[in-house]
């Protein structure tokens, strides 16, 4: 796979990185909608695991179990978000036809957690 720099706003997090370019949204507005439904669910951040699949399952994303390396990764069709983990580091990153979009490319040998593919 490829790999394009992907960083609108310096210290927003993965997460809200990954949800921007997926759904083509500013991360303000990423940001805000799942503060909401972090709230609403009863979680304090939006980066914890039932928040941000909640927010995958509401934009027609479907999660697939995926072990192995991120570097062993093809995805080269389709829209993902890729979770993935290195010790106790998380981290989370979109795909969309075959090109890693993320503010680096460190985490190839990051495993990988679960992809969430678009459904729609």
């Amino acid at each position: 796979m490829q790999f394009e720099t992907y960083n609108p706003v310096p210290g927003s997090g993965c997460v809200p990185r990954t949800f921007s370019k997926l759904l083509d949204m500013d991360v303000a507005s990423v940001i805000r909608e799942m503060e909401s439904l972090a709230m609403e669910m009863g979680y304090p951040r939006i980066n914890d695991v039932e928040v941000f699949e909640k927010y995958f399952q509401n934009h027609h994303y479907e999660k697939k179990e995926k072990k192995g390396l991120v570097k062993d990764l093809s995805l080269l069709k389709g829209k993902y978000g890729v979770f993935c983990s290195h010790e106790d580091d998380y981290h989370m990153f979109a795909v969309i036809n075959g090109v890693i979009y993320d503010k680096n490319q460190n985490y190839g040998d990051y495993q990988t957690k679960a992809i969430y593919q678009y459904q729609k």
